[in-house]
Parts: structure tokens; sequence; C-alpha cells
């Protein structure tokens, strides 16, 4: 902190953490209870890795007398709250480690290579937990990189590979920018890379709706599944404003049902499964009113066009498990189903 002393000179001023920590509460505004717990999650984790630097002698106070570290201490002697703190301190270590493996772009790459090599689902589920866990902390290359890898195991053989690859597709692309995100004022000018996540739902939506005419007829089953998991993972992480984008991107590909196969057709119609009515809602999307003739059934109605007008070979109820509404299909007009919401009593 910037300040003057008795001459009335301008000196820099060194605070502990603590008192850091007040410092900069008493300079913001409108702190209300979430942006205070926001501050004090981060400032948590400078404390831990504090305690971390002190127990390898470190001397983070700058006193000029650095303390020698900690002897190691074996844990069956330990009691809870030693138990404790070892525990911090080794989760600290570890994510060092690992977070300096993932910084570097060439070690990243060799992960990833790594992953690709992996003999056992196991070990490949592995590095899938830790892309989940870290993700957040990659560079924008390493993210593009991450999510080719994970489109790629979209045809795996394992079914629960597949499954958890699709999720982390949305939770990436949703979570792209989502790292201890400041506020901003609203007339401040968009920043050219908040459109990166969008640009690449786009790109990733159309790979898995129409996979690479390469691929056999098993793979593009196997990719084309994923869609639903993957529009129901970037639904469950992505911030509310930016749903809409997310969603209207996806919509488009309903607009011309006539265009579709009939298993591009039946992917959109599993697709739909995830998306709640107040989600079309909250997205400026109507959600129609009850109609007595369809059995208390409202057709989703987007931008004029049938939410879901699909070919016959498409039709299927899905059970939504929403507390308000089911899924179904509300009827068939010249080898075309409608897709709805049914009201639960």
């Amino acid at each position: 902190k910037q300040d003057r002393d008795a001459a009335g000179n301008e000196i820099t001023v060194l605070y502990p953490l603590d008192q850091s920590f007040q410092v900069i509460l008493s300079k913001l505004d409108n702190v209300d209870r979430n942006k205070r717990r926001r501050y004090e999650f981060v400032y948590g984790k400078l404390h831990d890795f504090e305690d971390y630097m002190r127990s390898l002698g470190v001397d983070v106070d700058l006193t000029g007398h650095p303390q020698p570290p900690a002897p190691h201490k074996d844990p069956a002697l330990m009691d809870p709250e030693e138990t404790l703190n070892s525990l911090i301190l080794l989760s600290v270590e570890h994510n060092l480690r690992l977070m300096h493996m993932l910084s570097n772009e060439q070690k990243f790459g060799n992960i990833i290579e790594a992953a690709r090599s992996a003999k056992s689902w196991q070990q490949l589920r592995a590095y899938l937990n830790v892309f989940e866990e870290y993700f957040t902390y990659l560079s924008v290359r390493q993210k593009t990189q991450a999510l080719s890898f994970l489109y790629e195991l979209l045809v795996h053989r394992e079914g629960d590979i597949r499954r958890q690859a699709g999720g982390l597709i949305g939770q990436l692309i949703a979570r792209f920018h989502l790292v201890y995100r400041k506020e901003v004022p609203a007339d401040a000018q968009s920043d050219p890379a908040e459109e990166v996540p969008f640009t690449l739902w786009e790109q990733y939506l159309d790979m898995i709706i129409f996979p690479d005419h390469k691929t056999t007829p098993q793979q593009r089953s196997h990719i084309s599944y994923t869609l639903k998991l993957v529009v129901g993972s970037m639904l469950e992480h992505a911030r509310p404003g930016d749903i809409p984008r997310f969603l209207g991107a996806l919509l488009k590909y309903y607009e011309k049902p006539e265009e579709l196969s009939s298993d591009t057709a039946f992917t959109l119609l599993s697709a739909g499964e995830v998306v709640a009515p107040e989600v079309f809602a909250g997205a400026g999307h109507a959600v129609g009113e009850r109609d007595p003739l369809e059995d208390d059934v409202a057709a989703i109605v987007c931008e004029g066009v049938s939410f879901a007008r699909l070919p016959l070979v498409a039709v299927e109820t899905f059970d939504a498990l929403h507390d308000t509404a089911v899924l179904v299909v509300v009827g068939v007009d010249h080898r075309e189903v409608a897709l709805g919401w049914r009201y639960r009593a």
C-alpha cells in the first residue's frame, strides 16, 4: 500500500496477509455475503500457501531471520489438528507440482499423449479426473487441446469413458473463462476473448450432430449419443447470462427438420430431454399454454418454429424427470411428430 512518512515522502508499506485482507475489504463497495465469501475463499488459498512456505523455512514476513524448515513427523504420532494441517500442506505441494506441469505447453502435450496411450480404462479415467479438477487453470491453447482429445474419446469402446468425456466437453466450454472473474462496469468494452467459448460451442455442436463421414456408423452413433450429455453439462455449469447464447446455437439445428436424417433427428430429439421448460423461459423462448385438444400438452415454440418437428422414426417418449413437466410426443402429422411438455398435476 502506498503511504507517506513523517516527512511527507511517498513510501510503500507491506502488510502481512491477515492485515492485507482487511485492507482490501475496507476498500470494496457493496460488500454483500456472496462477495465476502469469494474474497474469503481466495484468502484461504493464500493462507494455505503461506503456511506451506513457512513449513519450508521461507521468511514470508521479511524479518531477515528465516526459521528452519519444520521437522518431519511420523503421521502415526500426529494429533488430529496436526494431521489436518499435514494433509493441507501435502495437497498444496501436490497442486503446485501438478499445476507446474500443466502450465508448460510441452509438458501438457506430453500428458495428453500419455493419456492417449493409456492401456486401461482405469488409467484413462485418472487422466480425465485430472482434467476435470484443473481445467480452469489451463491456458486457452491448452483448453482447445483438451477439447480435441475429449472429442476423440467420444468413440472409445467404454461407455463410461464416452459419457465422462461428453460431460467434460460441456463443462469445459461453459466454464471456459470462469476463473475468479472480476466485476466490470456495465459500459466497459467487451473482451474479444469472451467470444471464444461460444465459437467453440458452435464448432463442437456441429461435430457432434454431424460427425465426420470418415467415421463408421457405430462411431457416428457413439458421438451423436453424447449430445444430450454435452448439452446437459453445459446447462449445469454455464453462467445464467451465457445460457441463451449457448441454447440459441443448439436450437438452430431444429429449424429445418425436413433436411435431417432419421439418425440426426433422433439425436436432436434425445437432446431435448435435458432442456427444462424454465430454461427456455429464461432464455427468452416462450413455452406454449395448455391446449385441451392435446391432452394438456404445451408445445415448445422457439422463434416461431415448433421446437422439435421430427421424422416419425424418432417417435419416443422421454421422461425428463422434472418436477413440473414431462417431455413427451404430442402428435403425429404426415410422418412428423411434435415434441412438448405435459405439465404434471
